[in-house]
């Protein structure tokens, strides 16, 4: 089980971070409705803890080449173009993320550091902490899989005889 856990440590803490949401929505609810007194963090923290799983999430999908623009070269190209359209698509999106999330998250945690959340005062640099990081998880994942394509496509032409 531990292994499987240590295998998998975005995937555990995006999960870890959706039952924290849940757990807190849950609270809210019964708060709210069935107490008569709302909490007053709960949705403060429900919404930034939204914001981690999305960008969580949206490294767990380049992870799982489950993100919308991985299967594009599937669809539209011969399989003679499929490792270098690939690799075309990885290094776009290993671009954006260098530059938007890991590039620009930086200097959102300079700004977040003198910020505060408008109803507990948290440091915004908790929240803004999730894009640079996100980022790097992405940034990973993309160099791995290019990593990979990049193998496969030599030891696909080792195996081919010269005509």
């Amino acid at each position: 089980m531990l292994k499987k856990i240590m295998r998998y440590p975005l995937e555990v803490f995006t999960c870890l971070l959706l039952i924290a949401l849940v757990i807190v929505v849950l609270l809210q609810i019964l708060y709210r409705y069935i107490l008569a007194a709302p909490l007053s963090w709960s949705e403060e923290i429900s919404r930034y803890l939204l914001v981690w799983i999305s960008f969580f999430g949206a490294a767990v999908a380049i992870k799982h080449k489950g993100h919308f623009g991985l299967g594009f070269d599937e669809l539209f190209f011969p399989s003679v173009l499929k490792v270098p359209i690939s690799l075309l698509i990885d290094l776009a999106m290993l671009g954006f993320v260098a530059l938007v999330l890991i590039g620009q998250g930086i200097k959102f945690l300079a700004v977040g550091k003198s910020q505060g959340s408008p109803m507990l005062n948290l440091p915004m640099i908790y929240v803004y902490l999730a894009i640079p990081t996100s980022g790097l998880a992405m940034a990973y994942y993309l160099i791995k899989d290019m990593w990979r394509l990049i193998s496969a496509g030599f030891k696909q032409r080792e195996h081919q005889s010269p005509m």
